[in-house]
């Protein structure tokens, strides 16, 4: 015997165009699984939320061609020994305003683009050039189930790993 769980959303429109309309409905109510049936409502602001995101998305390619993604390393404190115990490699994009992109703003947009692979990694090779010249200090990164199984990227880190001792970090 096999169980198997099924969910199913619904989408509607009557708002031309029709199927675009419920497209983007469909996808928006993905993203919450307490609902199942969604009306398209040009309230819900679907194409000025698509336009956001394709923004985001050229934001985070310019700042991949242009060096604008950055490695902050943030201390993890041991709360007994009040000493840092390693850092942890955390992710920024710097707009070309010089302002700062939390990673909440791009890395759920980009995750299913060819970018989030670059972003991953940028940060790869930071967090390893960064231990590379501290080697006192620990560091970590934060991998998806999506990174590590990702061939060519785990490929990159385990070459890297392999030559840590050599400049080429």
């Amino acid at each position: 015997k096999i169980n198997i769980l099924l969910s199913v959303s619904i989408a509607i429109s009557n708002k031309a165009p029709l199927l675009e309309n419920a497209d983007m409905a469909l996808k928006h109510i993905k993203t919450d699984y307490k609902k199942s049936l969604i009306m398209f409502d040009p309230n819900l602001n679907l194409v000025g939320k698509i336009q956001e995101n394709i923004e985001t998305i050229q934001l985070v390619d310019d700042a991949i061609k242009h060096d604008r993604v950055v490695a902050y390393f943030q201390p993890i404190l041991n709360l007994t020994t009040n000493k840092v115990e390693k850092y942890e490699a955390l992710v920024r994009i710097i707009k070309p305003d010089g302002s700062i992109l939390p990673p909440l703003e791009f890395l759920p947009i980009i995750e299913d683009t060819t970018l989030y692979y670059k972003i991953t990694k940028i940060m790869i090779l930071e967090t390893l050039k960064m231990a590379h010249a501290h080697p006192a200090y620990r560091f970590s990164i934060n991998l998806l189930m999506q990174d590590i199984t990702n061939n060519k990227l785990m490929d990159m880190l385990f070459e890297k790993l392999e030559h840590r001792e050599t400049n080429n970090i």
